[in-house]
């Protein structure tokens, strides 16, 4: 009998190992993840053993629920963050329960409806839900699912990934309104005592899930002595719109007992706690209790991507000598801070020079120690308070024609200099007058850029260097006197008479004039050139120069002119005559007393061809001379030549000629043609035709010139004709020729 049993024993043993078996490879094959939210819906499947038989020990364990790796951003104000996960599941197989099912109803008194109902439910025992009936929408055939996770739904109501979905998607025809309908999906799902675990009923279309309007969340709904159900929400479908407060109408069966595996925590901080920014590793294992654990490892990592608060404050730098100026990210900013510690501070621009005098923008830039960072702005007041260096230099001006000058600034100034520029530079006094000649002291001021300045002292030297502005008469007469003399010797004189203007820019000496001759006698008749000089009270001089026009009207100093002629020769006119001035005679006469002269001739002209002799006279106005002297007349003129084209006609004797006349065509001279030739003048047979010709016309002086023809020889006379008689043979042929003898 206890062969009999043992072999039962091991033969049941076996064939659920091979159920098992099986149960374990279509859950490989036929798992999908699910699409909701971002994690991952493990589908769950088990075989179910017969009720009463219970299920099996699976050889090891494995978790179904590892949280994925957490990523989260560090919580506003802190460098850490509160993470709350779903804790971890197994797919722990168990052994067979031997207890009866139970089963938990909650009531059926629908007043509402959705997709699906999400509720919670704690276990007092450690038990197994097995299955689940539900209050479906009457007279519907539409396909339903089961997700659970360990631990409330609250807060995880629209995170698919913190769900596990159980078993396969079902197709149900609801039993009726307020009717228990089955939904054959095999849960068993161990929870453990004092655990909380949450389920989510739900149709997919065309359907719905039947609940009742609830007072709050989490209210105890029903239960018994292993489990009590909650309150929880209506959702759409998937983890969609959530409905509160909803009530679950349905029955929950179960078993006492299960495997629940215990889990530690090996690693981490746990679901909930506050974790620094950085990775850290949370490490679970998992124990049946049979000597079989599993471990599940995930990583929260909290981010720091929190900027810095960049708090600026405006700050105020001067300029050095050299012209510039730098300011520090600790001048500018103003307690910036980080929810995690600022690793360093930048300000940009840093420098600053003469071009950046007055308001600047900055900005500052705050890196906490994450590496992310934050601007503020600032303004910079860049200050230029270092006066200029004046330097100067003395200056010498003159004074214009109006008796005054002026200098500028940059006259003054010796390179004078600042770090910024030089915005201007003024001078006082710098205006001179006629009161000024001499060494005066003038201030220079420099005015840079931005508005400061400085002084220097300079002498500033004014001259008077420009002269009188004097203008003589053109002309002035004196008459010298019985003693034949005339002498300037009074300076007023020189004034009243001379000068015809006397002008200077500040004053002119009237004590003193400079004459370049001031006596005059017989020797000076005439036009004299005389400088007359005046100074100013500075010494400066100027002159003009007028003519003196000495005159001796009691003649005293007269003598008779010397008259000196000399022979010409002159060309005819077209009149054949020759014309000349007395002028024209004279060879070196003069006036001893350098008197003007006039030259007549007799007789006056005109003159023929040839020499005739006439007598100049040289006279000074008052006396006069004479002299001898020819005039000869030539004609150098050649006649004007003017031919014409002829035509002659050779005679019976083959010859032609033409004459002078025939070819002259009005040729004139102009003292007369004397004679006229033609070359050639005679033509033979030969020069039938055009034949170029030349005329040549001499006039009564031997001058002559020449013009081209052309003469056409025509031969108009007919040939005399004179024959003979002529006598010629036969040949063999019958023929005969005669020639014509020339």
């Amino acid at each position: 009998m206890k062969k009999t049993a043992l072999f039962l024993t091991l033969l049941f043993c076996s064939v659920l190992t091979q159920v098992h078996a099986q149960r374990i490879f279509r859950h490989n094959a036929d798992d999908q993840p699910g699409t909701l939210g971002h994690g991952l819906l493990h589908e769950q499947q088990t075989e179910r053993p017969a009720a009463g038989n219970g299920g099996q020990r699976a050889v090891d364990i494995a978790f179904t629920n590892c949280p994925t790796n957490i990523t989260v951003n560090a919580e506003a104000g802190t460098c850490a963050a509160t993470v709350t996960y779903p804790e971890p599941t197994t797919d722990a197989p168990c052994e067979p329960l031997a207890g009866p099912e139970l089963n938990l109803p909650t009531p059926y008194n629908t007043n509402n409806g959705q997709r699906g109902i999400m509720f919670d439910v704690m276990a007092a025992n450690t038990i197994t839900i097995e299955r689940f009936d539900a209050n479906l929408y009457s007279g519907t055939t539409a396909d339903y699912e089961i997700y659970y996770k360990a631990g409330t739904f609250v807060g995880f109501e629209n995170d698919g990934s913190a769900w596990t979905k159980i078993g396969p998607t079902v197709t149900i025809t609801s039993l009726g309104n307020n009717v228990p309908t089955p939904i054959p999906i095999d849960v068993d799902i161990a929870i453990p005592a004092g655990q909380r675990y949450a389920f989510y009923i739900t149709n997919t279309f065309g359907g719905g899930t039947s609940y009742t309007d609830g007072a709050a969340v989490g209210n105890f709904l029903a239960g018994d002595a292993n489990l009590s159900v909650y309150e929880g929400v209506g959702k759409s479908y998937p983890f969609g719109l959530t409905f509160t407060v909803r009530k679950f109408n349905g029955t929950i069966y179960y078993r006492e007992g299960g495997c629940a595996p215990t889990f530690t925590q090996t690693m981490g901080l746990g679901s909930g706690a506050s974790f620094p920014v950085g990775t850290t590793t949370e490490t679970y294992v998992a124990d049946d209790g049979m000597g079989n654990t599993a471990t599940c490892s995930f990583s929260v990592t909290v981010q720091d991507n929190q900027a810095p608060t960049a708090m600026c404050q405006n700050a105020t730098v001067q300029l050095n000598a050299g012209g510039s100026a730098s300011v520090t990210a600790a001048q500018v900013n103003n307690s910036s801070s980080d929810n995690c510690g600022v690793a360093s501070l930048s300000v940009s621009p840093n420098t600053f020079s003469c071009a950046n005098v007055g308001p600047n923008a900055v900005t500052l830039t705050v890196t906490d120690v994450n590496g992310n960072s934050a601007s503020c702005s600032a303004t910079v007041t860049v200050q230029d308070n270092t006066a200029p260096t004046a330097s100067c230099q003395n200056v010498t001006v003159q004074l214009n024609a109006g008796g005054s000058a002026s200098i500028t600034a940059a006259q003054v100034n010796n390179g004078s200099s600042d770090a910024c520029g030089i915005g201007g530079l003024s001078v006082s006094p710098s205006s001179f007058s006629c009161a000024n000649v001499g060494a005066n002291p003038v201030t220079l001021t420099v005015t840079d850029v931005n508005g400061n300045s400085s002084t220097c002292g300079a002498s500033v030297t004014v001259e008077d260097k420009l002269p009188p502005s004097v203008t003589c008469v053109s002309a002035y007469t004196v008459e010298l006197d019985a003693s034949g003399s005339f002498v300037i010797y009074d300076a007023n004189y020189v004034f009243q008479n001379i000068f015809s203007s006397l002008s200077d820019n500040c004053q002119v000496n009237y004590g003193v004039v400079f004459l370049s001759k001031t006596n005059y006698s017989c020797d000076d008749l005439g036009e004299n050139l005389v400088l007359f000089a005046v100074n100013d009270v500075a010494g400066n001089q100027a002159s003009c120069v007028t003519t003196i026009n000495v005159t001796d009207p009691l003649t005293t100093c007269n003598q008779p002119p010397v008259a000196d002629c000399k022979n010409i020769t002159v060309d005819a006119d077209a009149n054949c005559q020759g014309t000349a001035a007395g002028a024209d005679f004279n060879d070196e006469s003069y006036d001893p007393d350098e008197d003007m002269l006039t030259f007549s001739v007799s007789p006056a002209g005109p003159y023929p061809i040839g020499t005739t002799n006439v007598t100049v006279t040289v006279s000074d106005g008052e006396k006069y001379d004479q002299c001898t002297a020819t005039i000869t007349v030539q004609d150098n003129a050649a006649p004007t030549a003017s031919c014409q084209n002829v035509t002659v006609q050779l005679n019976a004797g083959g010859s032609a000629s033409v004459t002078a006349a025939q070819v002259n065509n009005n040729s004139s001279d102009n003292c007369g043609v004397a004679s006229l030739s033609v070359s050639p003048n005679t033509f033979s047979c030969a020069n039938v035709g055009a034949n170029a010709v030349t005329l040549t016309v001499t006039d009564v002086n031997g001058n002559s010139a020449t013009c081209s023809a052309s003469v056409t020889v025509q031969d108009n006379v007919a040939p005399t004709a004179s024959c003979q008689n002529v006598t010629v043979q036969l040949n063999a042929g019958g023929s005969a020729s005669v020639t014509v003898l020339r």
